[in-house]
């Protein structure tokens, strides 16, 4: 089994719905969910211009490989609504892969760990409260100490 963290957001078309609908799919088609963080809400990041997100990090056993783990967060949110669109843009459902295992992977497709961790509140905080201890395996930091030491100023509080 692999031990998988994943973070998923929504602020569209009652964001709340979309981030339970979207746990129940998990758990069918990629693993049980062993962990959950507390619900956040948070600004928008990036593209300020647009409604607040909801935010959370789970854990999840999965026997999937990093790939095909990809496959099934995508059919996930493609099954739930989602449209590409602008970066960072409105969205009812996204699923990043955070951390899979210790792994490193850097394909065109798939990066993990996923960039940027240590530079979003809204993604540190969830996953402090499910893995604080847990160390980023490029950064070697825990996730507690990048949130000690991050940068971002966007609010982040508990729903």
């Amino acid at each position: 089994m692999n031990t998988v963290f994943l973070h998923l957001g929504s602020n569209e078309d009652e964001p709340l719905k979309q981030l339970l609908t979207a746990l129940g799919k998990i758990e069918v088609r990629i693993g049980k969910i062993s962990s959950y963080s507390q619900i956040y809400k948070t600004e928008a990041w990036g593209k300020k211009d647009q409604n607040d997100f909801l935010n959370m990090a789970i854990e999840v056993m999965t026997k999937l490989k990093p790939k095909e783990l990809l496959k099934k967060t995508q059919e996930i949110e493609i099954e739930m609504g989602r449209k590409e669109k602008e970066k960072w843009a409105s969205r009812i459902i996204d699923i990043d892969i955070l951390f899979y295992n210790n792994q490193k992977i850097t394909e065109p497709e798939l990066t993990i760990p996923h960039p940027h961790i240590e530079k979003r509140n809204f993604v540190l905080i969830p996953m402090f409260d499910i893995a604080a201890d847990f160390v980023h395996p490029l950064l070697g930091k825990t996730i507690e100490e990048l949130y000690i030491f991050s940068e971002d100023t966007c609010e982040v509080t508990l729903l």
